[in-house]
């Protein structure tokens, strides 16, 4: 299992706070004293940010944005309810691994599992329940199938 990290920028008070918390929390918690110190490494891919979320503060968070997914940050803006904030980054974890989930890649395509919807590049299109299985069922496949073991292993699935 990967493990949820979340990254703590430029909010060295808040970290401290938090790692008090440490052994009453389930993700790694990280700190960056600045966001240039953050960038570099994560431009140089010495860290991920697969399966994490940042806090930021509400200065810098505009700036943030227009580099990383939105829905992978958090805007800082005290004073805040450490208990609601946790309870709110926990959720925000749980609809992340969701949605996380829900996307498999297949070959240079990605499927929506919960739209249903195949994507590559700029293209996308949308799918039936039954055809969105059946590239699921032909992913997890291993070796390849004809179209009447398609048929015979899939029907009761697809019905």
């Amino acid at each position: 299992m990967v493990n949820q990290k979340l990254y703590i920028i430029n909010l060295s008070n808040f970290y401290d706070i938090l790692s008090e918390l440490k052994e009453h929390i389930n993700f790694d918690l990280l700190k960056f004293d600045n966001k240039d110190i953050f960038f570099d490494k994560y431009h140089i891919k010495s860290i991920s940010i697969e399966n994490s979320i940042l806090i930021v503060s509400e200065t810098e968070y505009d700036f943030f944005v227009k580099n990383i997914n939105e829905d992978q940050i958090i805007k800082f803006k005290p004073p805040i309810n450490i208990l609601t904030f946790m309870e709110s980054l926990n959720v925000r974890f749980i609809q992340k691994k969701y949605q996380d989930q829900s996307n498999v890649n297949i070959k240079d395509f990605f499927l929506d599992i919960n739209s249903r919807v195949l994507k590559k590049d700029e293209s996308s299109l949308k799918l039936t329940e039954r055809e969105a299985e059946m590239l699921l069922f032909l992913k997890n496949s291993r070796k390849p199938v004809n179209v009447e073991t398609l048929e015979k292993e899939n029907l009761a699935t697809f019905l």
